[in-house]
């Protein structure tokens, strides 16, 4: 029975050439640091050969054998913008599971979610704040919880978000999701704090996730055209 394909979720170019990429170094770091992309699409059981030898395990496993295609994209798509489907993360399990797992938590995690958060999930962002701080919340909710946009509370978050980066806390998924639910008409003030604790964020993150510094050129583009 052929694959269904199934259509991702995410949209935005920009934010479509991150996710590409955090999966692409999520599978390379998994693997050992095999950053070629050639090597590790032999590694993922991309060629033909590696289909045969697959379907030759299910056999030596006492498994009916499947008849699947080659895993949708390649690596040099990935980084190009083109995000792995599940389909194609089920094939890789087959032979590499924890490979795929991880490829999958880069693929679905925070800061692909925070580049293309909706302004009304409240959710994602709010709960991530209230975490790290609750008096930050609350101004998160003053910013977000009224009928008309108070620049007081939007300045204070964008200062408390700033103070975190300023402590090495790992905040940049949640600066990248406040600043897509603040409304356009911020204040300048407000704009330039947030782009602080962006580049600050930024840096304290690539320090702590391979993924994140290997796709850093990819989340400053996204963060320069939201």
């Amino acid at each position: 029975m052929p694959r269904r394909r199934v259509p991702t979720r995410i949209s935005d170019p920009y934010a479509r050439v991150v996710a590409g990429r955090m999966s692409f170094a999520a599978a390379a770091e998994a693997l050992g640091g095999v950053y070629g992309p050639t090597a590790l699409e032999r590694a993922l059981a991309f060629s033909p050969r590696a289909r045969a030898d697959r379907r030759s395990h299910q056999i030596n496993s006492g498994l009916p054998p499947v008849k699947r295609s080659m895993p949708t994209g390649t690596c040099k798509k990935w980084l190009e913008g083109h995000v792995p489907f599940d389909q194609t993360l089920a094939l890789i399990a087959e032979v590499r599971p924890i490979v795929a797992e991880r490829m999958r938590q880069a693929r679905d995690g925070d800061i692909v979610k925070a580049l293309t958060v909706a302004q009304q999930n409240y959710r994602f962002v709010g709960s991530r704040i209230e975490v790290l701080s609750p008096e930050l919340f609350a101004e998160y909710l003053g910013c977000t919880g009224l009928d008309h946009y108070n620049p007081d509370f939007g300045c204070r978050l964008a200062v408390g978000l700033l103070r975190l980066a300023m402590t090495e806390a790992d905040v940049l998924a949640v600066v990248i999701g406040a600043d897509r639910q603040l409304p356009c008409l911020r204040t300048s003030a407000t704009a330039k704090t947030l782009n602080q604790a962006f580049n600050l964020a930024l840096d304290h993150a690539s320090k702590l996730h391979a993924e994140v510094a290997f796709s850093r050129t990819a989340i400053v583009d996204a963060w320069a055209h939201r």
